[in-house]
């Protein structure tokens, strides 16, 4: 991503108003991909290059949750990693796909609760996805989620939310 990015520097392409680069990131970490453009071990010369390469870039993340519940949550995942596993964390949040996975369980937890409910089996699978689907779980079917209301749509997708981050060129931090 870096060459590709000092490429259209180099090329004059990034100074052109038709050129933006899309950058999708699957998890943004908070400390280090503020300023993905730098590099610690290059000169500053070359990171300057980068910057200016970079302000042609728009990157889509996945939104980090803020709210208290998540908050609590990545500190306590926090707190097994380092207690169970000597794994001490240096971000300031747990990356936010490991709240999605808990999430999902917690999901199938209130599908499977549903699907009880109404008489069918814990093994009838069809039963517990159409209990899944096109459905929004909100804090009355389970806990509050960290993401704010989970919909799922007709056809099993959760729908997301997504930032749209771009580079300050005075500071060099994507907001």
């Amino acid at each position: 991503m870096d060459n590709f990015n000092r490429g259209l520097f180099n090329t004059g392409a990034a100074h052109s108003p038709k050129c933006v680069d899309n950058h999708i990131m699957h998890y943004f970490r908070t400390s280090a991909n503020y300023k993905p453009w730098h590099n610690a071990s290059d000169t500053q010369k070359r990171n300057e290059i980068a910057k200016k390469a970079y302000e042609a870039v728009l990157t889509v993340i996945t939104r980090l949750p803020s709210g208290d519940h998540y908050k609590n949550f990545s500190a306590h995942v926090k707190q097994i990693a380092e207690d169970e596993f000597g794994y001490r964390y240096e971000e300031e949040s747990v990356n936010p796909y490991v709240a999605s996975f808990f999430e999902g369980f917690l999901v199938y937890a209130a599908a499977l609760n549903s699907t009880l409910k109404n008489g069918a089996s814990i093994t009838d699978g069809r039963a517990i996805i159409k209990n899944m689907w096109n459905r929004t779980f909100d804090a009355s079917v389970g806990p509050a989620w960290f993401t704010g209301n989970i919909s799922i749509d007709a056809r099993g997708d959760r729908k997301a939310d997504y930032s749209l981050l771009d580079m300050n060129p005075l500071t060099g931090i994507f907001e």
